[in-house]
């Protein structure tokens, strides 16, 4: 089952979302220690972040599982390896 990490404050109903998608597996850490998100980070297919979490060079080419990740806002930032699920599918 893909896991995905949101490691910034969310509005409860983009969790709720993410958390009722069939065969997701989400695990909510705002706030998670730079330091932690490094060492963590090839444990999720995805990371789902907002202004608070900083994708460095450190953290974006460490995953070994982490294909993806996304900055929702106003408009979506991703950076990914294969292409992510589309909105439409969250």
């Amino acid at each position: 089952m893909p896991k995905v990490l949101v490691s910034d404050k969310t509005a409860p109903q983009g969790i709720e979302i993410l958390e009722q998608t069939p065969g997701l597996e989400v695990t909510y850490e705002p706030g998670i220690d730079p330091g932690d998100l490094l060492e963590r980070i090839d444990e999720f297919e995805g990371l789902v972040i907002r202004s608070g979490t900083k994708v460095t060079a450190e953290v974006s080419p460490a995953p070994t599982g982490c294909a993806w990740w996304a900055a929702p806002g106003s408009a979506w930032t991703t950076s990914t390896c294969p292409p992510p699920p589309s909105a439409a599918s969250w």
